[in-house]
């Protein structure tokens, strides 16, 4: 707050060395706090006029799959309500086959097992169910590789 009051830049964008991974990843104040789950700092950063959807590059591509990543469901249910774009593919990073792959928010969801999540990005007006991308290849893949039979389910029911 008080950094925001001094006039900082809402979206500026860091950049940090992976050792592990040989690689540099950009982050954004957005993303950290929707993947951190500090609900009080979202809410601050949209009030500021922060770029809901840029891109980072990251673990996960933005703050809306931060958000669903984490479970965070009220952080997801606010970015939604502020415009995030619940299509984007953005990067994500499986630590089970180290890669990073483009997919959608609602792929992160059924790859995570966050069931409530996927029911509320389905009830979006404008989801796409059946993008392509990922290790899997498409969402309603990942989830039925993953184990997660409800979600699969809600595809299923939702055109997939």
């Amino acid at each position: 707050k008080l950094l925001l009051g001094r006039g900082a830049n809402v979206n500026v964008q860091s950049r940090w060395y992976d050792s592990k991974h040989k690689r540099f990843y950009e982050n954004n104040a957005l993303r950290a706090a929707s993947r951190g789950g500090h609900e009080q700092v979202v809410k601050l950063l949209l009030e500021k006029g922060v770029d809901i959807n840029v891109e980072n590059g990251g673990y996960y591509g933005n703050a809306l799959q931060g958000a669903v990543g984490n479970g965070h469901e009220d952080i997801v249910k606010l970015l939604v309500n502020h415009g995030a774009d619940i299509n984007t593919q953005g990067k994500y990073y499986d630590a089970g086959q180290s890669e990073f792959y483009n997919v959608s928010a609602l792929y992160i969801a059924a790859v995570e097992g966050h069931e409530q999540i996927a029911k509320l990005l389905l009830a979006q007006e404008g989801i796409k169910v059946n993008l392509r991308g990922g290790f899997y290849d498409n969402t309603l893949q990942a989830a039925v590789f993953r184990g997660c039979r409800q979600i699969a389910k809600l595809l299923l029911e939702n055109g997939a």
